[in-house]
């Protein structure tokens, strides 16, 4: 490797991973409140710590994009003050020839990205699930507490007091019955679990039967003074094979099987998804690239104009991915908003590459 190539490389990923370790740890602090929720479900702290760690690959597949700007950017921005660039391109060297080893680099990192897109975050996200289901199974109360972490479809509850993987007070729960299209209301006066059991006192029971059941009051109230049931009563509605159909939580082979076996289009939900992790694998390359065009210009008279393009463009493909996200149910515009930005981004920056190579300093 030519000693040029070892420079400008260690420069890039020096930048780069710094970038990326400072990114993970911003995200990390937004997701603390879902770390914190999962804490205070009776985890210990290998628990803790593996169900932190699988927040990681959730959180790559926009910071590395991030970070390949920023660390082409800075890099080229700092070569271009130091008169680097300069005093190369004056041996003989063409610009080409220096943005090629970091566009190799951004390749190399688009298809880094693009495993961690459609192989690694379906199976962390996966995993995470699994983890919290575990925690349920072993202590079934945590559903009961405020934000819990499992969305109950056909249960609210309301309580005094919660002590996670012991007791909790005072409980008022509503549970609903789609298919019979009525609810019932019970209170419990505390409820407690073992190893096996779910313990509970002062029970009190409000349903109703269907009216067409003649000759019967129709408002039904039950009284126990205690009760009993196994742990799986509570939790086994919680392990639902839906969610783990869902599209972005398949595994890019998983994924292609059910778009072939479908026989869907790219306008379809598995197709749109598909279109969503080649977009998100290609960032780091087209982020390269926007870094290096307007890195150079940075440093120079325009200064305004190379930082207003860099916002512009970065701000134009995230904007882009966030609101084909939002819009999926408009399958053709999710699909322009994926497909349109890539080239844009790439044409605006070759042409301020192209620019910089005649002398010029503007894009």
């Amino acid at each position: 490797m030519p000693i040029l190539w070892k420079y400008l490389l260690k420069g890039y990923f020096q930048l780069f991973f710094l970038c990326v370790s400072a990114f993970v740890s911003v995200l990390l602090v937004v997701r603390f409140q879902e770390i914190a929720l999962f804490a205070s479900s009776g985890a210990n702290l290998y628990q803790i710590a593996l169900f932190s760690f699988y927040q990681i690959p959730y959180i790559l597949p926009l910071a590395i994009p991030i970070s390949c700007l920023l660390a082409a950017m800075i890099l080229f921005q700092k070569m271009s003050t130091h008169l680097e660039i300069t005093a190369l391109r004056a041996s003989g060297l063409s610009l080409g020839s220096l943005c090629y080893p970091l566009l190799l680099a951004g390749c190399v990192l688009s298809l880094v990205n693009f495993t961690i897109t459609s192989e690694m975050t379906p199976l962390t996200r996966t995993l995470a699930k699994n983890l919290l289901y575990q925690i349920a199974g072993d202590n079934p109360l945590i559903v009961m507490q405020k934000d819990s972490a499992f969305a109950l479809k056909t249960f609210d509850f309301d309580l005094k007091n919660l002590q996670p993987g012991k007791k909790a007070e005072e409980v008022i729960g509503i549970m609903r019955q789609e298919s019979q299209d009525r609810i019932a209301l019970f209170t419990v006066k505390e409820l407690s679990i073992d190893k096996e059991w779910i313990h509970g006192s002062n029970l009190s029971f409000v349903s109703n039967v269907d009216p067409k059941f003649t000759g019967y009051d129709h408002l039904i109230i039950e009284n126990q003074q205690s009760m009993q049931v196994s742990k799986p009563t509570i939790t086994s509605h919680l392990f639902s094979t839906e969610w783990f159909a869902k599209d972005d939580l398949l595994t890019l082979k998983e994924a292609l099987q059910k778009y072939r076996e479908g026989g869907s289009s790219l306008t379809s939900k598995i197709g749109i998804d598909l279109i969503r992790r080649i977009y998100l694998g290609l960032c780091p390359f087209t982020f390269t690239v926007i870094g290096l065009a307007f890195g150079i210009n940075i440093s120079r008279q325009k200064r305004k104009e190379a930082f207003f393009w860099t916002f512009f463009l970065a701000l134009l493909m995230l904007g882009s991915f966030i609101a084909s996200k939002t819009l999926y149910k408009v399958s053709i515009l999710a699909i322009l908003l994926y497909i349109i930005p890539h080239p844009f981004a790439l044409l605006v920056s070759l042409r301020s590459l192209r620019g910089i190579s005649k002398g010029e300093s503007s894009c």
